[in-house]
C-alpha cells in the first residue's frame, strides 16, 4: 500500500538522425580546386595521390614521389561530375627503379575527365587510358608517384580515407555508425566515437538531467548504432537507410557500470532498447525495458522483435491514471537500434554505459537470473527475473515532498531480486506515514505488470499452502520488514495506485514505538506461524478513501522465512471477522475480491541506510 503516486510523465525521446560518424562528417556535393598533386612517400611502396580540381578551380602539374619497391604507385582517379575548370597540365611520373614514365594527360570538371597513370613494374611499366567526363584523356607510361590530375567529381569519393574507422560497426548483413546523443542541458562524453582506436567498445558517461513533467522539454541519454549505412571518408556524409529485422530479435552486449558517487559496489542504471524509424517524420519508434546485467560485467541481453512497443512514453518513475497499451512493433522497416538512458521526474539520472556488439539473433531464452541496477529516484523501479519469473523492484520513495532521498542497489550477488537500501535521508510523512517503502512485488499497478503469476486471482480459490515465501532480511532501527497483499476486483486494472478492496499486512518483523493501523484484534496461529492480529483502515499515501486493512505481525520478530504460508494468511483475512470499517459481522477482505499483487520491503520511517533484503521468491499455485 506504500506507492507513491507522481504526476505524469511522458519521456518521449526525440528523433535523433546521425548521418556520418555524427559529429564532423558532412560531405561536399562537389569538388574542391586542384592543387599540385602529391608525390609519395620518398620511401613508400606507392607513389603520389593525384591533385584534384573542383568547381572552376585549375590543376597544377602533379609530381610523382620516389617509389622503393617494385610497385608502381597508381594513377589519379576519373573526375565525374564537378563543375567545370581549367584541365590539368601533363603530369611528371616519379622517378623509381626501373624508369621514369610521364602520367596521363586530361582535363578535370564536368566537360573532360582525368587519364588514369600508368603503373610500372619492375621496369619501364605501360600507362593505362583514362576515361574522363565528356571525353578521354591520354594514358600515360610510368613507375612513379600518380600524375597530376584534373578536379575530382563532387558525387565520387576516393576510397578509404587514410585510416580504419573504428566508429564503424558491421553485424551480419547490418551496417553502420555508432552515435551518441543527448539533449541539453544533459550532458554525455565523448561526444562521437570517431577518436576510438579499436572497433569499440562503444562507452558513454553522462548525467541526464530530471524532467518533471510531461511538457518539459525530453532528457535523456543514447548510444545507438545505424544498422544500414556506407562507409563515408572522415568530412563525408551517408544517409541512415531502413533495415527490415530478420531472425527473433536482437541480442545486445553491454556492460553497465558503477555510478560514480554512489556507494562501492553499486549497480548501474535503468535502461531500455529503443529501436526507430528515422527516415519518416514523425519518427518512428518501439521501445523496450530490459534487465540489465550486474554491474561491471559484460552480459548478453535478448529482446525479441515482438517485445517491443510503441509505448515509448514512460518514463520509469512516472504514474498514470490510464495505461497506454501501445503498439507491438511487427517488423517495420528500422534505421537503428539504442540504448536509452530514460529521465527521472525529480532527480538527474548519472549512467556510465558499454556497449559491446548487437547482432539479430534467434530466440535466447532468458537466464534464470537476470537484473541489476541503481535507483536514485523516488519513482525508480525496473523489471527483473529470477527462477524463471518476473518480479519488479522499485525505490517508492514518498513521505514529506522534496525532503527525503533514497538510493537502492538491486541485484546483489547474482540475485534480482536482493536490493540494498545505500543511503537514506529524511524522515516520516503526515501522520507519522513511513518515508518509503522499498520493494519487490508482483501483480499489476502504476501500469507496470508482472506477466505469468495469474493475478489477479480469486480469493476463494486461494488454499493454505497455496502461496509461500523465502526471504531474508536485516531490518532493524525504525524500520519493519512487512508483505503488503492487496485486494481488488477480478478486473482491476493495472492503473491502480490503491487497491479497491482492501490491505493485508505481514509483519515479519516490528520497530519499537511503531504499529499496524487500527487496533490489535488478539492473537491466532495460521499456518503454523504465530501472529498478533490488527484491524482497522488504511488512508492511501495519495489520500482518497480509507481501506479495509488488517495486519499479522510475528510474535517474534524474524529475519530468515523459509515457506511462510502466506495462502493461510489470505484465507484468514477473508473469513476472520475484524472491524476493518466493513461492518461489524464482515471479515476484512471481502471473500469475493481477487489478489491482485504482494509486495515484499521496508516501511523505513528514518535512519534506512544498511537495510538489505535477499533470497526473496514466492510460489503462486
Amino acid at each position: 500500500m506504500r506507492n507513491r503516486f507522481v504526476n505524469v510523465l511522458l519521456a518521449l525521446a526525440g528523433a535523433i538522425l546521425c548521418t556520418g560518424a555524427c559529429s564532423d562528417i558532412n560531405r561536399p556535393t562537389t569538388g574542391g580546386g586542384g592543387t599540385s598533386g602529391q608525390g609519395g612517400a620518398t620511401t613508400g611502396p606507392d607513389g603520389g595521390r593525384a591533385g584534384s580540381t573542383g568547381s572552376g578551380g585549375s590543376g597544377a602539374t602533379g609530381t610523382g614521389g620516389k617509389g622503393a619497391s617494385g610497385q608502381a604507385g597508381s594513377g589519379g582517379n576519373a573526375g565525374t561530375t564537378g563543375g567545370a575548370g581549367g584541365g590539368a597540365t601533363t603530369g611528371t611520373g616519379g622517378a623509381r627503379d626501373g624508369g621514369a614514365g610521364t602520367g596521363g594527360t586530361g582535363t578535370g570538371g564536368a566537360t573532360t575527365g582525368t587519364g588514369g597513370a600508368g603503373t610500372g613494374g619492375a621496369t619501364t611499366g605501360t600507362g593505362g587510358a583514362g576515361t574522363g567526363g565528356a571525353t578521354t584523356g591520354t594514358g600515360g607510361t610510368g613507375t612513379g608517384g600518380s600524375a597530376g590530375s584534373g578536379g575530382q567529381g563532387g558525387t565520387g569519393m576516393p576510397p578509404g580515407d587514410g585510416g580504419t574507422q573504428n566508429n564503424y560497426v558491421v553485424s551480419g548483413s547490418w551496417h553502420g555508425y555508432a552515435w551518441t546523443y543527448s539533449p541539453m542541458p544533459s550532458t554525455f562524453n565523448p561526444q562521437n566515437f570517431e577518436a576510438l582506436t579499436t572497433p569499440g567498445p562503444f562507452c558513454v558517461t553522462g548525467l541526464v538531467a530530471a524532467q518533471p513533467s510531461a511538457t518539459s522539454a525530453a532528457q535523456f541519454g543514447l548510444i545507438a548504432v545505424n544498422l544500414k549505412q556506407a562507409m563515408v571518408p572522415r568530412g563525408g556524409t551517408s544517409p541512415a537507410m531502413t533495415a527490415t529485422p530478420t531472425l527473433d530479435g536482437v541480442l545486445i552486449n553491454l556492460t553497465n557500470r558503477a555510478v560514480g558517487g554512489n556507494a562501492a559496489g553499486a549497480n548501474g542504471t535503468l535502461l531500455q532498447v529503443q529501436i526507430q524509424n528515422q527516415s519518416v517524420t514523425p519518427a518512428q519508434q518501439w521501445c523496450k525495458f530490459i534487465t540489465s546485467p550486474p554491474a561491471g560485467q559484460a552480459s548478453d541481453v535478448f529482446i525479441a522483435w515482438s517485445d517491443f512497443n510503441t509505448n515509448c512514453m514512460p518514463a520509469p518513475d512516472a504514474t498514470f491514471s490510464t495505461c497506454s497499451t501501445g503498439t507491438a512493433y511487427s517488423r517495420q522497416p528500422i534505421t537503428d537500434i539504442a540504448i536509452k538512458i530514460p529521465a527521472n521526474q525529480n532527480v538527474q539520472r548519472p549512467y556510465d554505459v558499454c556497449l559491446h556488439s548487437l547482432r539479430a539473433s534467434a530466440a535466447v531464452g532468458a537466464p534464470m537470473n537476470a537484473g541489476a541496477g541503481t535507483f536514485v529516484g523516488p519513482g525508480d523501479w525496473a523489471p527483473v527475473q529470477k527462477g524463471g519469473k518476473n518480479y519488479i523492484v522499485q525505490n517508492n520513495i514518498w513521505g514529506t515532498a522534496g525532503s527525503n532521498g533514497q538510493t537502492v542497489t538491486f541485484g546483489l550477488n547474482n540475485d534480482p531480486t536482493s536490493f540494498n537500501v545505500t543511503a537514506f535521508t529524511g524522515g516520516p510523512g503526515p501522520n507519522s506515514s513511513p518515508a518509503s517503502y522499498p520493494s519487490v512485488f508482483i501483480g499489476s499497478n502504476n501500469c507496470r505488470t508482472t506477466a505469468g503469476w495469474g493475478l489477479p486471482k480469486a480469493v476463494s480459490s486461494i488454499q493454505a499452502g497455496s502461496i509461500t515465501a523465502n526471504w531474508t532480511h536485516n531490518a532493524t532501527g525504525d524500520v519493519n520488514a512487512s508483505f503488503d497483499i492487496w485486494f481488488g476486483a477480478a478486473n482491476e486494472s493495472p492503473a491502480i495506485t490503491v487497491p479497491s478492496a482492501g490491505y493485508a499486512m505481514i509483519w515479519p518483523y516490528q520497530p519499537g514505538g511503531r504499529q499496524p493501523n487500527g487496533s490489535m484484534q488478539g492473537t491466532a496461529t495460521i499456518g503454523g506461524q504465530p501472529y498478533v492480529i490488527w484491524g482497522g483502515t488504511q488512508t492511501p499515501p495519495t489520500g482518497g478513501a480509507a481501506k479495509p486493512c488488517i495486519s499479522y505481525v510475528m510474535s517474534s520478530g524474524q529475519t530468515n522465512l523459509t515457506n511462510l504460508d502466506v495462502g493461510a494468511v489470505i484465507r484468514d483475512a477473508a473469513t476472520r471477522i475484524v472491524d476493518c470499517g466493513r461492518g461489524g459481522n464482515l471479515p476484512c477482505i471481502d471473500p469475493g475480491s481477487s489478489l491482485t499483487n504482494i509486495f515484499a520491503g521496508f516501511e523505513i520511517w528514518s535512519g534506512g541506510a544498511g537495510r538489505q533484503s535477499s533470497n526473496f521468491s514466492l510460489t503462486v499455485n
